[in-house]
């Protein structure tokens, strides 16, 4: 993230888009988790590969798109690195000792890799690769990118690997993330040279041409020339695949130095240059490269939820925003902004989550630069967020610890399944030793009363209050979508 110039008056562009638019335990688990005044302190992932006296193995809950958590068959799942092994191992989370034990299944062998993981309901995909931000934060490798294969099999709780690696990214690239659509075929997208790109399986999960992956087709090829700060997701929803990226670079309109977070679909089974793209928040300082988005699963109207972050730097102008498509009675899309903190909360790396259970939407951020995790919720049918100093409450914090890079799942979450959110010291942020580089995990139990935050078990201190046992779940007020009037971009309907 780079701080830009401020901005005296927020006027949000907002486009109209037109869219037709799912055990096999150690004996012994990692650690024991030590809890901390919020949450718990897992394993430590400090490893050198035997080169130098630093990791190399930096933000391993990072990036920002990608998700390390899953669940399945009443427990969470998640990628996690064996500092003793070197390599990437599938963990699973005792909620009665709240310790993530080692099923020993590997994953990627590159220790300077960040993964995006994918639960369909039968098969586990894993794709992962190296990369760097323009500041040479988390992993530093430019490794190509691998997919991995597994299935599972309930009655052992074990995960066996079908196929992988399989390579399905020439070179590196800050990050990758992948999702499945409705026909069965996996889509990838990512940054590299300053373009967009987005690539497919083809005749089967295994089957890929890294060589085939192509700049993301838009009507103006400004909208996909981004910075080397820029980065891209995607989602699944409704018949289709989604592509949100950011573009800082001023001058993508004419006469104009606004930047923008854009987004484009393709209908399932279409033509691979088949898109609709389109500007959905614009305006001068506007993007930023942190983005996290999910779709309503299961559900027809298809409802996408985004979060991203902005580049604004003026006391009380948004940071971090939520951005969401609804469809209409029409079938078409309207995209919408409601503000989730502003500058001054100091707010980053939003991680969104989806309660269907109670309806509810969950905003995890950490501090600017690592420090300690919040986490904001709403309704769903009533978006709103309390806004100021103070406003979001504490999910996981240790002091000397720059807690950072916020993950979990692709799914959304319900009663039965909680939410698991992990995190790691950021070793960017201080300093890199045995001693400081540890995960650290937090669980909320969505019962039917209401939300519960695992409680802690430790005395709270003067400077650390202990979490609320009970969130309360208020039906917010109304809030203006965009108080100075929204102007609305439409988008080729194809």
């Amino acid at each position: 993230m780079r701080l830009r110039v401020s901005v005296s008056i927020v006027s949000i562009l907002i486009a109209l888009g037109i869219f037709g638019f799912a055990q096999w335990p150690a004996t012994v688990p990692i650690t024991t988790a030590a809890p901390a005044p919020y949450g718990y302190i897992d394993d430590g992932y400090f490893y050198t590969g035997g080169v130098g006296s630093s990791s190399i193995v930096q933000t391993p809950s990072g990036e920002k798109p990608q998700s390390k958590l899953w669940f399945n068959d009443g427990r969470w799942w998640g990628s996690l690195f064996n500092n003793k092994t070197g390599n990437y191992h599938i963990y699973w989370l005792s909620l009665s000792t709240q310790t993530w034990i080692d099923t020993n299944i590997v994953l990627d062998t590159r220790a300077q890799t960040k993964a995006d993981c994918l639960w369909d309901g039968k098969y586990l995909y894993v794709a992962s690769g190296g990369g760097f931000d323009i500041n040479k934060n988390g992993t530093t490798a430019m490794l190509p990118g691998w997919l991995y294969r597994f299935s599972y099999n309930s009655a052992t709780k074990q995960y066996t690997k079908d196929f992988g690696p399989v390579v399905i990214r020439n070179g590196g690239a800050e990050t990758l993330v992948m999702d499945k659509d409705s026909v069965g075929t996996l889509w990838i997208t990512y940054t590299q040279n300053g373009k967009v790109y987005v690539n497919h399986s083809r005749a089967y999960d295994s089957d890929w041409n890294p060589n085939a992956a192509m700049i993301v087709p838009t009507p103006d090829m400004r909208w996909t020339s981004v910075s080397p700060d820029d980065i891209s997701t995607l989602v699944a929803f409704n018949g289709k695949i989604g592509i949100l990226w950011s573009n800082e670079s001023p001058g993508q309109f004419s006469g104009s130095s606004d930047t923008a977070f854009y987004f484009a679909y393709h209908t399932d089974g279409q033509v691979d240059t088949s898109w609709t793209s389109g500007p959905i928040y614009r305006q001068p300082s506007v993007a930023d490269d942190h983005l996290n988005i999910k779709a309503l699963q299961s559900d027809p109207s298809g409802n996408i939820y985004a979060m991203v972050k902005t580049s604004f730097n003026s006391a009380g102008t948004p940071q971090l925003v939520l951005l969401t498509a609804k469809k209409g009675i029409n079938g078409n899309y309207t995209w919408n902004w409601y503000t989730a903190s502003i500058r001054e909360e100091g707010q980053t790396r939003p991680l969104l989550m989806i309660d269907t259970s109670h309806r509810m939407l969950y905003v995890f951020t950490s501090t600017e630069g690592g420090g300690s995790i919040y986490y904001k919720s709403t309704s769903m049918d009533n978006i709103s967020f309390t806004v100021g100093a103070n406003t979001a409450r504490t999910f996981m914090s240790k002091p000397g610890y720059a807690i950072n890079n916020v993950s979990s799942t692709k799914q959304t979450v319900n009663s039965s399944t909680g939410i698991a959110v992990i995190a790691s010291h950021d070793n960017e942020s201080s300093i890199d030793s045995v001693n400081a580089d540890y995960y650290f995990h937090n669980y909320i139990d969505l019962n039917a009363a209401g939300p519960t935050v695992t409680p802690n078990p430790l005395t709270p201190t003067a400077t650390n209050t202990p979490v609320p046992t009970k969130v309360p779940t208020v039906t917010p007020t109304t809030r203006p979508v965009n108080t100075s009037g929204p102007m609305y971009i439409p988008m080729a309907n194809k």
